[in-house]
């Protein structure tokens, strides 16, 4: 990253330096050990309310509760890090540099990108009985992506059950494909919605159907939508 100015470096697929994974390991331990240490004062702390001034005694499980807090975030932090991959995928990792109030800050950041491990181990081995509905859990017409990402298996005993769609598109679908002026592109995004916006207004007050599903990229492009509707309103 460039001297003296903000910056991102993102480490490819997760793999860091052989030092600054040695580092992430050792940081990981102590965190953890600070992290034991912050609870066990906290515990005693809370045994001694009947013997020592309330007010202090508050004042302290306060700032224990907060450190404690920061322990374990720090802890988590150091550990997923510490990892070259978690529920057999890379974690994905990036370190940030700011500058606030003139002073340079290096922020470390680390994520899952999956959570099937967790799955396992905080629901699906818990829960006798689970029941997950959806029309997106299938892609291409196949459960195996849905049981890579959530953990669940089909040779542990896990159904996977496509049910016929209770709707009769062949007959009562009909699929309209508008000419636009404005195609959807980044630098027509404004233009676009409004056009979208005013001919689906224009096919509801045809009444020429019985329902419309109108389909979006992202939730921000969904509430544009709804916010020129409701002008041309």
């Amino acid at each position: 990253m460039p001297a003296g100015q903000e910056a991102e470096h993102r480490f490819p697929m997760g793999e860091l330096p052989q030092e600054v994974m040695e580092i992430c390991q050792r940081l990981a331990k102590l965190t953890e050990l600070l992290r034991g240490l912050a609870e066990l004062f906290l515990n005693d702390l809370s045994e001694k309310t009947g013997s020592h001034d309330v007010v202090r005694l508050h004042r302290v499980l306060l700032q224990m509760n907060r450190a404690l807090g920061m322990f374990e975030s720090q802890s988590k932090l150091w550990r997923l890090a510490s990892l070259a991959q978690s529920s057999g995928a890379p974690v994905t990792k990036w370190a940030t540099r700011v500058v606030r109030d003139g002073q340079i800050h290096v922020w470390f950041h680390c994520v899952g990108i999956r959570v099937s491990d967790q799955l396992e181990r905080l629901l699906w081995r818990s829960v006798p009985h689970i029941v997950v509905t959806s029309a997106t859990l299938r892609s291409l017409n196949s459960f195996s992506r849905l049981q890579e990402m959530s953990g669940l298996k089909e040779k542990a005993g896990d159904r996977f059950v496509a049910l016929d769609s209770p709707f009769n598109h062949v007959e009562q679908g009909k699929i309209i494909i508008p000419q636009m002026r404005y195609e959807p592109l980044m630098d027509n995004e404004e233009q676009h919605i409004a056009e979208m916006a005013a001919y689906f207004r224009q096919q509801v007050e045809s009444k020429k159907h019985l329902g419309m599903l109108v389909l979006f990229a992202s939730g921000r492009a969904m509430n544009r939508f709804l916010e020129h509707v409701t002008i041309c309103a």
